[in-house]
């Protein structure tokens, strides 16, 4: 005659046995999740890398071997001597409007620093500072057109470039 706890005592050797199989996988269960959890995070860092990613601007090295300072080196030592002669007279009056208006830009650095922020500041600031720019510009561009006159034709022509 069949017992009647038979039954439940298979359930509980079933239960046990599950219990010990889920054990001895817990380990491996374990091993795998982090293994997962680290490719994920490879993963991630390379796709971040990639993405952000950006290209080195080009070198600057042809736009200052076609300045005019670099084209004035290669000019016959009279004629760059003669130049420089001519540029002298202006040479002070360049030189104080270079002053002004490194002036002027630390104003801007201030005012832009200081707080609270004040945005009318900011920008009488930098009206300051392109103003200084322009009067530095034109005595430098008075200055050079003073000066190129006392060239020749062909070092006027080796000035201008390509």
């Amino acid at each position: 005659m069949p017992s009647t706890t038979w039954p439940m005592a298979r359930t509980l050797e079933i239960s046990m046995s599950e219990v010990s199989e889920t054990r001895q996988r817990s380990p491996l269960l374990l091993a795998l999740a982090v293994s997962l959890a680290l490719n994920c995070l490879g993963a991630g860092y390379l796709i971040g890398h990639h993405a952000a990613f950006v290209p080195s601007p080009p070198p600057m090295a042809p736009a200052a071997v076609n300045s005019l300072g670099e084209r004035l080196k290669h000019l016959p030592l009279d004629e760059r001597r003669r130049f420089q002669r001519a540029m002298q007279p202006d040479r002070p009056a360049i030189r104080q409007a270079r002053e002004e208006l490194a002036v002027a830009r630390s104003r801007i650095a201030q005012v832009m620093a200081a707080e609270p922020y004040d945005p009318g500041q900011m920008r009488q600031a930098f009206a300051d500072a392109r103003a200084k720019a322009e009067v530095l510009r034109e005595r430098v561009q008075v200055a050079m057109a003073r000066a190129l006159a006392v060239l020749s034709a062909d070092s006027r022509r080796q000035l201008a470039g390509p």
